[in-house]
């Protein structure tokens, strides 16, 4: 109901488009104060008028980083904690597919970095926040594409064998078992 999250700060990754921008919509339409977790700085500001505009006075703030970059992970959940006392719920939504083989900037495969190995990281940073705003949750956006693809330790890094669907349910699976 309106106003059911007046007062709560709610972070929401990959918030741009689909899953994630409709997740920031519900949550401003229910009072809460939205953060934003993107890597495209035009595409948030779309966003973010988007929300201003269906939700007259809502809250939403822009944090940029991209997942790609672990750095860039640590330095986002740095920010928030510069800019929030506490966090109330942790909407775990950014990530990618790909057709082919690509590495992040750290030099790990892309997809399983984007979604499981930032989430990870991005979690565990803001899990002083997260404390702070007890009681808080933790979501963590998943697929049934888990169901086909187990983890291979002996490649986890998909360098042996790569097919871009059991990749990206790989990383799938490694996000419920984390959750």
């Amino acid at each position: 109901s309106a106003g059911a999250m007046t007062g709560r700060v709610c972070v929401v990754t990959g918030a741009t488009a689909g899953i994630g921008k409709e997740t920031a919509l519900a949550l401003a339409r229910i009072g809460a104060t939205v953060v934003i977790v993107a890597r495209d700085a035009a595409k948030s500001a779309r966003t973010v008028d988007a929300i201003e505009k269906a939700v007259p006075g809502a809250t939403v703030d822009v944090v940029l980083a991209d997942f790609a970059s672990l750095d860039a992970v640590r330095d986002a959940a740095t920010e928030i904690g510069k800019r929030y006392r506490a966090i109330h719920v942790l909407v775990n939504n950014a990530g990618v597919a790909n057709k082919a083989r690509l590495e992040s900037a750290d030099g790990f495969e892309l997809t399983f970095a984007v979604n499981h190995l930032a989430r990870f990281l991005f979690t565990r940073g803001l899990l002083p926040l997260l404390r702070a705003g007890t009681p808080s949750r933790i979501v963590t956006v998943a697929s049934v594409a888990e169901r086909h693809a187990p983890i291979d330790f002996d490649d986890l890094q998909s360098e042996k064998k790569y097919k871009g669907f059991l990749v990206y349910g790989k990383s799938k699976l490694a996000n419920i078992l984390f959750t």
